[in-house]
């Protein structure tokens, strides 16, 4: 990001807004709590950009030295995630996801990325990602754009913080409850996401719980002022991993915690949307494929793949019937490794995911 401009600290009284660009940098903390115990801590920065039409939040690798950073950013309606990967480096072993166990991976040789990102183009403004402190900073700075016009109302979305490869698959649901701020941008002020079991049952999957319980919870600690608009200063969202087996099932959790400390209100307005050449690419948004699950191919020469395409490579792409509604995954013929994250129990740990189950790469010359 440029660091041109005037550079606001907290401590300076806020003056009006000199541009249409605001650029937010700060640090989420996620902390893993097993009852009263820490079990991991880690940091990360952030850098969300607010313009006038859209929203781009970035966060460093989470520990990850072959991820450059992550990236998410609205596309009309839907949004996406692209991870950068770092092409001068080399990994000697990855963990692999088979069924929900997971399983390191030794190579024999190190080995260097196949192409220098990989993006996933999802189905409306959810993130959809294992990032949870990428998607703690869109609860602060990009909720509130993607849904203000719906006054407040529950809403019904794809998991924001993740329930499982299947339940998103297989087009579950989360009920959202949340509070917007009454000053513009009308910023997030305090959300619950809860889950009914009833859920995983229609869709022929297991939970532990019989009944409705909370996957995650957001609020804002602290307000300041930019000018004329409201932002979040300091916030914390707890994703619980609910245990009914203990006395009390929501012990084990992760708290992750953000504080903005720099706020530049002449930033530069984003660049235009683009990706590397070399692009692994994860298609799921509902006007193009009919799986949640996505259509996987590798662009070549930094093109997303028109419908068109899609269907000139076998690809189908009838109208979803509805998220309730099983649908097929892609299926694999040959193993492809991409990133994918996820905070566990016992610490959070970067997942280099191998696609084994029932998934397919589509290629082909662009």
């Amino acid at each position: 990001m440029a660091s041109v401009g005037c550079w606001l600290l907290l401590s300076r009284t806020a003056p009006q807004l000199c541009a249409s660009t605001l650029e937010i940098k700060g640090v989420i903390t996620a902390t893993v709590y097993d009852g009263a115990r820490i079990v991991n801590k880690t940091s990360d920065w952030f850098i969300a950009t607010i313009g006038e039409h859209e929203i781009r939040i970035r966060t460093d690798g989470l520990g990850n030295s072959n991820i450059t950073y992550y990236e998410y950013g609205a596309i009309g309606q839907d949004s996406y995630l692209l991870l950068m990967h770092d092409t001068n480096r080399t990994m000697t072993s990855a963990v692999q996801v088979r069924d929900g166990i997971a399983k390191t991976i030794e190579f024999k040789t190190p080995v260097k990325p196949a192409n220098a990102a990989e993006i996933f183009l999802n189905n409306g403004a959810v993130p959809q990602t294992g990032n949870d402190p990428l998607t703690s900073a869109w609860l602060a700075y990009g909720f509130g754009t993607c849904f203000k016009e719906k006054g407040g109302k529950p809403l019904r979305l794809s998991p924001i913080y993740a329930l499982g490869e299947d339940f998103f698959e297989h087009g579950g649901l989360s009920d959202i409850y949340y509070k917007l701020n009454g000053s513009p941008p009308f910023p997030l002020e305090a959300l619950s996401e809860c889950v009914d079991a009833e859920a995983f049952r229609r869709l022929q999957l297991t939970s532990h719980f019989t009944a409705i319980f909370t996957n995650a919870t957001y609020k804002v600690l602290n307000w300041t002022n930019i000018g004329t608009l409201a932002i979040a200063q300091h916030f914390e969202a707890v994703r619980y991993f609910p245990d009914p087996s203990q006395a009390d099932p929501n012990s084990q959790r992760v708290v992750l915690d953000g504080v903005a400390d720099r706020f530049e209100t002449n930033a530069p307005a984003p660049p235009a949307f683009e990706i590397p050449k070399s692009t692994r690419v994860v298609e799921r948004r509902a006007e193009r494929v009919s799986s949640h699950a996505g259509v996987a191919y590798l662009t070549k020469d930094g093109s997303i793949w028109s419908k068109d395409k899609l269907l000139a490579n076998g690809q189908n792409h009838p109208p979803r019937t509805g998220s309730g509604n099983p649908t097929t995954s892609v299926r694999t013929q040959r193993s492809i490794v991409y990133f994918l994250f996820a905070v566990l129990l016992v610490s959070p740990l970067i997942f280099i995911w191998i696609t084994t189950r029932k998934r397919r790469d589509v290629q082909g010359d662009l």
